[in-house]
């Protein structure tokens, strides 16, 4: 029984790993396919600032322009809105971190340092609010590679600056739906065809090892911490395989004489 399963573990390992290795060509290819930003997304949801914008408030607390906000919140290809006051306060946003403060918290050190290197008077202090804004809405991004942002000026009737509306949405159509049941498996495939693979060679690493009188458990454990080195390093230790006389049954704690 241990020798037929010692015999099917490397294949056990080779089937796994291949898997694995398919499930990521799979997940990499559909990744590319969403990350690339065909220009539909941004002129839809362009179009729908717009309309936010057009609406000319006297504050950022007018009831109908939260209720227009909240409807940006909901438009197709959306992910996330900030409303940022002309002060760099956000007083909006629905995003999981850069939800409070000020943007100059949340953008990032590059965007600091390269402020910093600008001449003084260089860009007006609207222009830089909106940099820092930008900065602070791609900073909250863990998924800046398939989302992109916009940011775009709030003015009131008499055209006074009031702010700024972020949005971050979907660079390719193809994100908002599901992607796939081919993409779900391969997703699943991955962790369940490394883990396959790996404990397969702690397994054939810990019957070889029992077979030839070493100390199975601490090679075994040695493999599963350092998986290919440990085991090339098991291969090159490991004492030739006791030979038993006709007739007699092999024990794991007979050693060679």
């Amino acid at each position: 029984m241990s020798e037929n399963l010692k015999r099917r573990l490397p294949v056990a390992a080779a089937i796994s790993v291949l898997a694995a290795l398919t499930g990521f060509i799979v997940v990499s290819q559909a990744h590319r396919r969403v990350s690339f930003d065909s220009g539909e997304t941004r002129r839809t949801v362009d179009a729908a600032v717009s309309e936010l914008q057009a609406m000319r408030p006297s504050s950022l607390d007018d009831p109908p322009f939260r209720e227009a906000l909240e409807k940006l919140r909901r438009a197709r290809y959306v992910a996330g809105v900030w409303l940022i006051r002309s002060d760099g306060q956000i007083t909006f946003s629905n995003a999981r971190f850069a939800d409070r403060g000020r943007v100059e918290e949340w953008a990032t050190e590059e965007t600091h340092r390269v402020l910093s290197e600008m001449p003084e008077g260089f860009l007006t202090p609207q222009q830089r609010m909106a940099l820092l804004a930008a900065s602070a809405i791609q900073s909250e991004g863990e998924h800046n590679d398939v989302f992109r942002q916009m940011v775009r000026p709030l003015r009131d009737g008499d055209d006074v600056e009031l702010g700024f509306v972020g949005v971050s949405y979907d660079a390719n159509p193809t994100l908002e739906g599901f992607p796939g049941f081919g993409y779900a498996v391969a997703v699943l495939v991955i962790p369940i065809g490394l883990m396959v693979y790996w404990l397969a060679l702690v397994g054939w690493v810990f019957l070889d090892a029992k077979v030839r009188g070493e100390r199975a458990w601490v090679w075994a454990m040695f493999v599963l911490l350092g998986n290919l080195v440990a085991l090339f390093a098991y291969l090159l230790a490991r004492q030739p395989r006791p030979r038993y006389r006709e007739g007699t049954v092999p024990n794991s704690s007979t050693k060679q004489k």
